[in-house]
């Protein structure tokens, strides 16, 4: 079982409170790896493997670390798109909805299957503590399977971060009338979201730069060095408009 008594969970865990600002979070990143590889090098001195970023955010079920800007430019591109109805699939723990939300001041469906929740042993300490003082944005997500999500509520624009590796969500999306475009964030193609099928498409896609240069997420790393090698890839896909 996963136990937060730790400098990473010490620095990282207020990122599942509250929303912190690029810098802020970019720095807390940084001082976990700095501190990580001096642990590993005296390593005989401690009873505990260090944890570094990856496997703080496989404890706690994050895979995009959001931040106040990444949520401020996503929310300007929302607002040029102008959808009628909004639903976030996949959406895990809720906190890209729950954000995405309040800096629009409109209602997102945030659904997701809680397959995560579930099925993952490494979730045992959260579930133990479902009815007490915790502070994860579980409570209002609406347990649904993104295709019968997509069936049910008829959105016109979709958004999902961290299709699960090799699944082809997007096709569904495509298939289904009323999505007039959807928001995928994760890496990019031959990354370890979705599939490499989801960008062969006579859709429009425009890659979302002002989101992307905010962006932070668990397979990030080389900060301690000034210079990380990010992977986020945040992108827009456009129904063609009929012939």
């Amino acid at each position: 079982m996963h136990s937060c008594d730790n400098v990473t969970c010490q620095l990282l865990n207020p990122y599942l409170e509250r929303l912190l600002t690029y810098q802020d979070l970019k720095k807390r990143i940084t001082n976990v790896e700095e501190i990580y590889f001096t642990d590993l090098r005296h390593r005989d001195k401690f009873t505990y493997f260090p944890v570094d970023l990856f496997g703080w955010a496989n404890h706690h079920c994050v895979w995009q670390l959001f931040n106040l800007e990444f949520i401020q430019e996503l929310a300007n591109k929302i607002r040029e798109i102008d959808p009628k109805t909004i639903l976030e699939v996949g959406a895990g723990i809720g906190l890209l909805g729950k954000y995405l939300s309040k800096e629009l001041n409109r209602k997102i469906i945030i659904t997701d299957n809680y397959s995560w929740w579930e099925n993952s042993k490494i979730n045992s300490d959260i579930r133990n503590n479902i009815d007490g003082d915790i502070k994860l944005e579980h409570h209002g997500i609406i347990k649904m399977d993104y295709a019968d999500a997509i069936k049910f509520y008829n959105p016109d624009l979709v958004i999902v971060s961290w299709i699960p590796y090799k699944e082809e969500w997007v096709k569904d999306f495509r298939e289904h009338e009323s999505v007039k475009g959807y928001i995928t964030i994760g890496e990019s193609r031959e990354g370890c979201t979705g599939n490499d099928n989801d960008w062969d498409t006579d859709w429009k896609i425009e890659d979302l730069d002002n989101v992307e240069r905010f962006g932070l997420c668990r397979s990030d790393h080389g900060f301690s060095y000034g210079d990380p090698i990010l992977h986020t890839n945040v992108e827009y896909f456009e129904r063609p408009l009929e012939r």
